[in-house]
């Protein structure tokens, strides 16, 4: 069984994978059914009621939606992710998590944050190219982004500074 914790704003909820048709929200179980029309639209069946849901990924685990006209923002995050990042925010005021460096030699693929960005724990910062295989690398403390060294294109070594996040 799956577990998935997802945020819609200020709301918190924690679904349970039991099957294709059959989920756990917030401890109550309900039969649903959701189907792909095209790249980013999908039908929803919950509770006897259909809803078209427009879904586009912003980044790992951050999605903007279109539901029933209202839009809205969410997070989701496996379990395990969820634990991951709490552990990580107990951590996240030691200085040494506020200097992002390469952790291997690669090339810059994709810069997901900006300078004077918000940035959360867990939120992926780059993307680095190493031996044909994409890794992102995601930030170890909340924060502004006050630093940005790199540029898509260019090459980085292992220990160079990418990012500076107060």
């Amino acid at each position: 069984m799956n577990e998935i914790y997802v945020e819609i704003g200020n709301r918190k909820l924690e679904i349970q994978i039991i099957s294709k048709n059959e989920i756990v929200l917030n401890g109550k179980k309900y039969n649903i059914a959701l189907n792909k029309l095209n790249n980013d639209l999908y039908q929803l069946s919950f509770e006897n009621k259909q809803h078209q849901l427009y879904v586009k990924e912003i980044q790992s685990g951050h999605f903007q939606t279109v539901i029933e006209g209202e839009e809205h923002s969410i997070h989701l995050q496996t379990k395990l992710e969820a634990e991951a990042n709490k552990l990580l925010k107990k951590n996240s005021n030691s200085n040494s998590n506020k200097k992002v460096t390469a952790p291997m030699n690669g090339l810059v693929v994709k810069v997901n944050k900006s300078l004077g960005e918000k940035v959360e724990i867990g939120e992926s910062l780059i993307v680095l190219e190493a031996m044909k295989m994409e890794n992102e690398i995601k930030s170890l403390s909340e924060g502004i982004v006050k630093t940005v060294n790199c540029i898509v294109g260019n090459s980085v070594d292992k220990g160079e500074l990418l990012f500076i996040i107060e």
